[in-house]
């Protein structure tokens, strides 16, 4: 073997080596990069279905507290609402596990001072509070040390018209 071919041979040694090393870094850059990417992918998702809960809660509140008052006008709606939401097939949500709470008022003024009762004596206004729970999908744990990402709380003011008092 000559000089020349020793040399070449060397250099080809070398090339071979410094190719597999870079695909042994390449692999290790791989496997570090992706799991940031895959926790910002779920974090996403998570942020997404939040979002879209809220919205299913908040459009079916809206729509059966004017369905309820606009068929049953001056009675207590609490249950009825109640039955309406749980009726409702409304996509991410469980709706057993929807609860509702009512406040009546009298008055605007009665309103302001939040001085409502709990149960209904025909009174002008009503004020519906929807609770729901919320789970995470990617991160229960992680999740239940936010207070206010744990359950939605929707609140809608309805006036209750009574269709005796305006001669209906």
């Amino acid at each position: 073997m000559s000089v020349s071919h020793a040399i070449s041979f060397g250099k080809t040694m070398k090339s071979s080596q410094t190719k597999h090393r870079q695909k042994g870094s390449v692999s290790i850059e791989f496997a570090v990069s992706i799991l940031p990417f895959f926790v910002l992918l779920l974090a996403l998702i998570e942020i997404s279905r939040f979002m879209m809960v809220g919205s299913v809660i908040d459009v079916a509140l809206a729509s059966a507290t004017r369905q309820l008052v606009v068929t049953n006008a001056g009675q207590d709606l609490t249950g009825e609402l109640q039955r309406t939401l749980s009726e409702q097939h409304l996509p991410l949500l469980n709706s057993s596990k929807m609860t509702v709470k009512a406040r009546y008022f009298d008055s605007l003024t009665a309103l302001a001072n939040g001085s409502g009762l709990d149960d209904f004596q025909n009174q002008d206004f009503a004020e519906f509070t929807l609770v729901y729970p919320y789970q995470a999908l990617f991160m229960p744990g992680q999740i239940d040390s936010f207070n206010r990402l744990t359950s939605f709380n929707r609140t809608i003011l309805v006036t209750l018209e009574r269709g005796a008092r305006y001669g209906y």
